[in-house]
């Protein structure tokens, strides 16, 4: 691969790592708000996602305008091929994702500054809600599902959103094990899990949905670049869905039982590296292979 390529992969992975960061963080902001101790970490951690895709968005779109000058570093910053870039579906799409951003950051900066309450909290809250919706929709103006029409964007914004909620709560789970006693950290494992079940549910319908209509699974397709990518997802989706079912069936039971969270907090860090890994595959299946390879 190029150094362009190379470049727009890391600045992609960069962009859904921050954009799984902020949604997973405000969310359990919600989720946690009565655990005081946790909320300056919570605040941090969805600050840094929020920045963290901010930078890998300008990033990206600048490594686009790049490649096509095929002029060096320089070419980055040329005129023309930033306004060529802007009035496609990447300027389309970075504008929307924008903002998503913004309109998370908004939020996010209002609950760090004071406790809103009354309309001024539900206002608060729609603004997150409408910034995580938007983040989630993005992802429809490009790549492969365009062409899918209103059922693949609406399944692809469904399948993001909860994903993008799942992943990103990991951390604020091993926070909890890792700071709250073993009675409180249970209830927000339970609390989670019955959240989740459903989540879990959804995420694989609509993955499904949304491979049936890319590939419609025939062996052509499967055995090409882009079906080894996406087996290998399927892969890893898998593994994470049994380690989040030997969350829910055995470690949060035997934290009420023992006490002990070594075995949750370890566990969760090696879900949070799968979770990592599927947004690089994502990556790879979003940048640089398709269907139609």
């Amino acid at each position: 691969m190029s150094g362009w390529e190379w470049l727009t992969l890391a600045s992609r992975w960069g962009l859904y790592l921050g954009m799984v960061i902020a949604v997973g963080g405000i969310a359990s902001e919600w989720l946690l708000q009565r655990y005081r101790a946790l909320v300056p970490t919570l605040n941090r951690y969805t600050s840094l996602g929020i920045l963290v895709a901010l930078l890998a968005l300008g990033v990206h779109f600048l490594s686009r305008a790049g490649a096509l000058a095929e002029a060096g570093i320089g070419g980055m910053f040329d005129p023309l091929m930033l306004q060529f870039i802007w009035h496609s579906t990447v300027g389309d799409a970075l504008l929307i994702t924008a903002l998503g951003l913004l309109l998370l950051g908004g939020s996010h900066l209002v609950s760090i500054r004071s406790a809103a309450t009354g309309i001024l909290r539900w206002i608060q809250l729609g603004t997150a809600i409408g910034g995580m919706a938007i983040l989630a929709f993005s992802y429809t103006l490009s790549g492969h599902v365009q062409s899918e029409g209103l059922i693949g964007a609406l399944t692809l914004t469904v399948h993001v959103l909860l994903i993008s909620w799942w992943m990103g709560s990991l951390y604020p789970l091993w926070l909890a094990t890792h700071r709250l006693d073993s009675d409180s950290s249970h209830a927000v494992l339970e609390v989670f899990g019955r959240l989740a079940l459903p989540a879990v549910v959804m995420v694989l319908a609509a993955g499904m949905l949304l491979s049936y209509r890319l590939t419609g699974w025939s062996s052509e397709v499967l055995g090409s670049r882009y079906g080894f990518w996406l087996i290998l997802k399927v892969a890893l989706v898998a593994i994470i869905l049994l380690l989040a079912a030997f969350h829910k069936f055995y470690l949060v039971p035997a934290l009420k039982q023992a006490g002990d969270a070594r075995s949750m907090k370890r566990s969760l860090l090696l879900e949070k590296l799968v979770g990592m890994a599927i947004l690089a595959v994502t990556t790879v299946l979003a940048v640089l292979v398709g269907p139609g390879h």
